[in-house]
């Protein structure tokens, strides 16, 4: 991914695309409006925006799910200190570092304009002149020699990695994996250095990460060259792990077997860059930088001069120091070829498919649909075991609830329970059957990864294997096997009698092969559409026009014909034609709403909600929720106007139903996941779900959700109760403390008999959590549960500890103050966990804010001469506890104290004590102005 550039052409619309594209518009850190999505990464997006002083830049911020990762964070901040810290001109100044309101890391770069050197590759048909290639490389060695002499390694050079500007100057990028000679510990987990095989030196390639030096850069560089100017990169392995498997076995052979043509002086320089000895290559950068120089004379070119180096842009620099670079972001176009990319992939990750019907199948098919039920019983068991474990009751009930499952599945049909394995979902006769959400995504990644293509589970499997498989499934290959070992292995030693599995080879299924291939079919599809654009280019221009009836539409017509109107009648069908766009808007419900009616009246109401049911679930992948959401309540309107009341309601849910139900909505879920601010345009269609949308909204439940969106399910899980209580008490256990806790309140508000003895059901679960709960809400007297809870607080478990602490302070059980703050002032305090100290912390404040705060305050103060990680924790937990509840001036005043130490006290301690006080002070003057608000009258 080219990181922080505005390239030529746009990068494909993607799914992930849209999911970063809604920060457009967005200001970060109050100074910096994001403009645009650049592109995408593993890491990390990239944004065009403007500072508010006018300049602009590039904003390259981490992904949300890497931001707690302290190794991930170093390892993007490091591209900031590297770049800057070598002060060449071809590397991309890094002006500011931060952190947005997320807390997501974020680096502020120089924007450029161009392409990277990959694109002009593939633009060019994959063979570049061979003065034009040398051209480029030129400064690019130059730049390594800066590198290099401060002992900088970049370890990653490759086309894709190389930018060239609309001024022809050559930018290095990507020094997020760059290595310094002296750091020699970072290797990945089977001890192979970051990189990519084709322009990968044999060292590296052999995980000898301690050896490298700056001759493996110029092994990639001659990677480089050896593939701009023959077309053909070095290591073509049929996969990535063959590939790497060349790059550290097999020497490059002379580039003058595939271009016997070229200058000697050129196959001598790329040869003695790929010489499979280092010591054997150039001595250092600015020897090959000679090289290549002397290879450009030869052909008759005369090398540009040397350029001065720039000094590097410090971090923290204000925005004016790029003013340079405040060109406008160009549109982007996208490549048309990303799906025939995918299908192409599943195409062949289908071959060992287990064996099905051959014709197409329906959605609705009983095959799909029993072993749909089969995993969501399965997705009932993976978040208990990574919750409660698998001692847990809860666990042991789902585990048997998803084993009965399977048996009356396979009773039915032996052959009921077998499904091909995708990268990201379980699949039957071409329909997904399982796509789990994260982290549980990971399964059928890994399974994919380690070469499992199908599995089956055969009759008379037993509850243990069942067991097996789901723990096998729940394994992460780089932290829980050895390197060795996958879980093809891991399987294969279970010896699980009544599981089968198929399993391909990586080195045969050709994926590499067949992605060189795509691409060269790309690049000749690329031609061809640039080549018809161009001789089509006022005809295509003409289609793509909107059509409009305006004045201006009708002025172009012929003057002349016999046909043409004169000026007045012009103008009085030009006022009449012209509708602004909100007007055809509104037209086109009408016209769909008056359609919905007719078939409703013909019965063929599906016909129409099939269409829609398929657009909205379009435009809800797509991310254009809000459309959605309007359309819906335009539709509601429009219909309450065309029927009576019965006949409007009961088309208006099955309305709803089309256009949010079932799949769909499980689709709308998980976008609230992760946008959890489209919740209140999505209220009113919680508020028209009909009551068998209850399943879903239970399993989503019991996933971690932003609490706005819990709140919203609850209300809809409220509305549908009646009818549904035994369902709803059923699915309470395993759930989190706090969602657990919104069910339990919902029954116990209905005062329905049927609640009543849900909840009584509950007061006997072997949950502890869900029974105390129960038995609160059933007495109506927190105090009743005191015991029960100051046994939860001394369990050996931080879950039921943890659910203890949240109970108490729910219901304000004031009588269990002194057993907490027992708690707070013992010894392995510092060795709880810190969600837990935090929740301690917080349940003093809250029980008794006279008492709790003063203990807060005190633990926050304890600094020391030697600085303990844990007790800065510790510290740290107290100050945020007391951020969040606290009123007190004398607090926020003792929190500024902390926030100014300077001895026994780590910068992020000072920084939570400093956020605390601010919290505070702001909380204290709202209280102060809704004081001071007159209620009426003259203001004194």
């Amino acid at each position: 991914m080219t990181e922080q550039v505005i390239p030529s052409k746009p990068p494909p619309a993607t799914d992930d695309g849209d999911a970063y594209a809604h920060r457009v518009g967005e200001v970060v850190k109050g100074k910096w409006t994001i403009d645009s999505l650049l592109g995408v990464g593993g890491m990390a997006a990239v944004y065009a925006a403007t500072h508010r002083n006018g300049q602009r830049a590039a904003l390259k911020i981490l992904h949300i799910d890497f931001a707690k990762d302290k190794t991930v964070c170093d390892r993007f901040l490091r591209e900031a200190y590297v770049s800057n810290k070598i002060g060449h001109s071809a590397c991309v100044a890094v002006l500011d570092d931060d952190r947005t309101d997320l807390d997501e890391p974020y680096l502020v770069m120089e924007l450029l304009e161009g392409e990277t050197l990959r694109e002009l590759w593939m633009h060019t048909g994959r063979r570049m002149p061979v003065p034009k290639v040398l051209e480029i490389v030129d400064p690019i060695l130059d730049c390594l020699a800066s590198c290099h002499a401060m002992g900088v390694i970049h370890r990653d050079l490759k086309p894709a990695n190389i930018f060239i500007t609309k001024e022809a100057e050559v930018k290095v990028l990507d020094f997020g994996v760059a290595q310094f000679r002296s750091a020699t510990a970072e290797r990945t987990a089977t001890g192979t250095a970051l990189g990519t095989p084709s322009y990968m030196s044999p060292e590296q390639a052999m995980g000898l990460v301690d050896q490298l030096d700056g001759r493996a850069d110029l092994f990639s560089v001659g990677a480089i060259l050896h593939a701009l100017i023959t077309g053909h990169r070095i290591n073509k392995g049929r996969t990535e792990n063959e590939a790497l498997v060349m790059a550290a076995t097999t020497p490059v052979p002379s580039v003058a077997r595939i271009a016997p043509d070229l200058p000697v002086e050129v196959i001598a320089l790329i040869d003695k860059s790929l010489a499979w000895d280092r010591r054997n290559r150039f001595d250092d950068a600015k020897a090959m930088r000679e090289g290549v120089r002397y290879a450009l004379r030869t052909l008759g070119v005369e090398p540009a001069p040397s350029k001065d180096r720039a000094a590097a842009v410090p971090v923290n620099a204000p925005p004016s120091a790029q003013a340079a670079h405040g060109a406008p972001a160009p549109e982007m176009p996208a490549h048309a070829l990303v799906g025939v990319a995918h299908a192409r992939t599943s195409e062949g990750a289908q071959k060992a498919a287990p064996a099905a019907d051959a014709k197409e199948v329906r959605a609705d098919d009983p095959r799909i649909s029993e072993l749909r039920d089969v995993f969501k019983r399965i997705d009932r068991v993976l978040p208990s075991v990574k919750q409660l474990g698998w001692e847990h009751p809860a666990t042991e009930r789902a585990l048997r609830v998803a084993f009965e499952g399977i048996v009356d599945a396979l009773k039915a049909n032996p052959r009921a329970v077998q499904f091909s394995v995708m990268p990201y979902s379980f699949m039957l006769l071409g329909h997904t059957v399982w796509e789990p959400v994260s982290p549980f995504d990971a399964v059928p990644y890994n399974l994919f990864a380690c070469g499992i293509r199908a599995m089956r589970i055969k009759s008379q499997v037993a509850l243990e294997e069942l067991r097996g498989v789901l723990a096998i499934m729940l394994l992460e290959p780089g932290r829980d096997l050895p390197p060795e070992d996958d879980l093809a292995a891991a399987f294969w030693e279970k010896h699980l009698t009544h599981v089968e599995y198929d399993v391909v080879d990586a080195f045969a299924e050709g994926d590499a092969a067949e992605r060189e291939a795509f691409f060269q079919e790309s690049d000749q599809l690329e031609k061809v559409a640039e080549s018809a654009a161009r001789a089509h280019e006022g005809r295509l221009e003409a289609r793509a026009m909107a059509v409009s009836t305006d004045d201006r539409a009708l002025a172009a017509r012929a003057r002349h014909s016999p046909m043409a109107l004169d000026d007045v009648v012009r103008a009085v069908y030009a006022s009449q034609l012209e509708q602004p766009r909100e007007r055809w808007s509104e037209r086109y419900v009408d016209v769909l709403a008056e359609a919905l009616v007719d078939a409703a009246k013909s019965r063929d109401a599906q016909l129409v909600l099939a269409s829609l049911r398929k657009s909205a679930a379009d435009l809800v992948v797509a991310g254009r929720v809000d459309v959605v959401t309007q359309l819906h309540q335009a539709l509601l309107e429009r219909l309450a106007r065309l029927l009576p009341g019965p006949q409007s309601q009961q088309l208006s849910a099955a309305l709803t139903s089309a256009l949010f139900g079932a799949e769909t909505f499980e689709l709308m879920l998980k976008r609230l996941h992760s946008e959890p601010n489209r919740v209140p345009a999505f209220e009113p269609v919680l508020a028209a779900l009909s009551p068998k949308e209850l399943p879903t909204v239970l399993a989503a439940m019991r996933t971690s959700m932003p609490p706005v969106v819990a709140q919203a399910l609850l209300r809809y899980v409220e509305r549908v109760l009646p009818g549904n209580e035994m369902e709803i008490a059923a699915k309470a256990a395993g759930l989190d403390v706090d969602v657990t806790a919104g069910l339990l309140r919902v029954l116990a508000s209905a005062q329905t008999p049927a609640a009543r003895q849900a909840l009584t059901s509950l007061g006997q679960s072997e949950d502890v959590a869900l029974r105390i709960e129960a038995k609160v809400l059933i007495s109506g007297n927190p105090e009743s549960a005191q015991a029960d809870l100051a046994s939860m607080c001394e369990s050996s478990s931080a879950i039921v500890r943890m659910a203890a602490l949240k109970t108490t302070a729910r219901h304000m059980v004031r009588s269990l103050w002194p057993t907490v703050a027992r708690h707070a002032k013992q010894p392995n305090f510092h060795e709880l966990g810190s969600d837990e100290r935090v929740e301690l912390m917080r349940t003093l404040i809250v029980l008794a804010p006279e008492r709790g705060e003063p203990l807060a305050i005190e633990i926050a103060k304890k600094s020391g001469v030697f600085i303990s990680e844990e007790k800065e924790a510790s510290r740290t937990a107290a100050i945020e506890a007391l951020g969040q509840l606290s009123r007190s001036a004398t607090t926020a005043a003792a929190l500024r104290e902390i926030a100014q130490a300077r001895w026994g006290t780590t910068d992020e301690t000072r920084a939570a004590a400093h956020t605390a006080a601010d919290l505070i002070s702001h909380r204290i003057s709202q209280v102060a102005a809704t004081s001071a608000a007159p209620s009426g009258g003259a203001p004194s």
